[in-house]
């Protein structure tokens, strides 16, 4: 849960071909959130189309994109490929992940210690 003082970022990143339903869909779910704020970035602040020549609009660049919760419809950027992506969305992508696994195995750790169930610590990686 997050503290009622903490006031949210969240953003949609933009780029030309997107479908226009991956981004509307969820911007209506989270735009939604309770003492936040929503944005959409690009890769520059100029306009981008989508799929079916919607022209859509960055509130501003992905540089200058918050750290609370960036989301990025599907593919994303020009190619769907992560080749084409900005450096830094990928390392913020990277980061969001590895912490979201490390908690999930944390908790599952946790609640299988309370269950009494035996939980194999982790294998580690072969050189």
């Amino acid at each position: 849960m997050i503290p009622s003082d903490t006031h949210l970022q969240i953003g949609s990143l933009l780029f030309e071909g997107l479908d226009q339903i991956d981004l509307t869909g969820p911007f209506e779910i989270l735009s939604r959130m309770p003492n936040s704020t929503y944005h959409l970035f690009g890769r520059t602040a100029e306009p981008v189309r989508d799929m079916r020549g919607l022209r859509l609009t960055p509130d501003a660049v992905y540089t200058e994109a918050p750290q609370h919760m960036v989301y990025a419809p599907e593919p994303p950027f020009d190619s769907g490929m992560p080749e084409t992506a900005p450096a830094s969305v990928l390392e913020n992508a990277r980061k969001s992940a590895k912490a979201i696994t490390d908690m999930r195995e944390l908790t599952a750790r946790r609640v299988a210690r309370r269950l009494g169930v035996a939980v194999p610590h982790p294998v580690a990686a072969a050189l």
